[in-house]
């Protein structure tokens, strides 16, 4: 097979791509980042589902503890004890997943929503 003196480099060789060899692999890649961007997007919501949770469960357990200590419950806002440095020293955060604040049901004194 005889090859062109225009498609030959140094040493004989012939070499480059051709555009449908660079087109393939870009839709190669295309494919891979369409599938795996939703992946990564979902596994960091479900991180901060989670997250969510441990709050929520740190909350609770801390309301019991002034519930213990003080005799009564706290304040459904939780802002008494949102500002006692001895329960939580950097106040209450904000939920992870949604940023909103975390507050009391009055009646079962657990953190109530956030349900995710």
């Amino acid at each position: 097979m005889k090859v062109s003196n225009a498609c030959r480099r140094k040493g004989g060789r012939v070499g480059g791509f051709t555009l449908l060899e660079l087109l393939i692999v870009i839709a190669i890649i295309a494919i891979l980042a369409a599938v795996l961007v939703p992946r990564f997007a979902s596994s960091e919501r479900r991180a901060d589902a989670e997250c969510c949770k441990r709050i929520k469960a740190h909350i609770n357990t801390m309301v019991e503890m002034w519930y213990f200590e003080k005799g009564q419950w706290p304040d459904p806002s939780l802002s008494d004890i949102g500002s006692d440095p001895d329960y939580f020293p950097k106040g209450i955060p904000n939920c992870p997943f949604d940023g909103t604040k975390y507050e009391l049901d009055p009646n079962t004194h657990r953190v109530k929503g956030h349900n995710h």
